[in-house]
This record gives C-alpha cells, sequence and structure tokens, in this order.
C-alpha cells in the first residue's frame, strides 16, 4: 500500500524539526543542507512549489534531476529519536 499520508506527515515533522533548530544557534551550513533534502523528499509531492524554493536556495540544477537522499546509518543516534 502506497500511505501518502505518512510520507506527508514524516515531511512536515522534519520541517517542524527545522523550524524549531532555526530559533536556536544555527549552523548555516547544516541548515542549508537540511533544506535541501527536505525539498527533495517534498518534490514527488509538490514538484512546483519545490523546484522554485530549490532555486531560492542558490541551487543551480533542476531538484528533479538530483540524487534521492540517502540515509547514512553512522549518523544515527537512536538514543536522541524521540
Amino acid at each position: 500500500k502506497l500511505r501518502l499520508s505518512f510520507s506527508i506527515g514524516a515531511i512536515m515533522e522534519l520541517f517542524n524539526a527545522l523550524n524549531e533548530y532555526a530559533k536556536g544557534n544555527v549552523n548555516k551550513e547544516v541548515y542549508t543542507h537540511s533544506l535541501n533534502i527536505l525539498l527533495k523528499l517534498l518534490s514527488p509531492f509538490a514538484p512546483h512549489i519545490s523546484e522554485e524554493l530549490w532555486h531560492q536556495l542558490g541551487n543551480k540544477s533542476f531538484i528533479s534531476l538530483e540524487q534521492w537522499p540517502k540515509a547514512e546509518e553512522s549518523k544515527i543516534d537512536e538514543l536522541a529519536e524521540f
């Protein structure tokens, strides 16, 4: 089954976490990298707005031609999961 609502919900959770992160002392490189990943994940659901935001972040390529993000297992901290 394709459960698109679960996908959108997870993307919204990431967006909310990034908003909370942005309220503090932000590492701009980490924040921009995270926004780029968020937009890649959002692009299948909202391609036009994702493309526009992608270019506003300074990216020159098309988001639809970018590599899909891969999880880096070594960076996952099970204790930090909430």
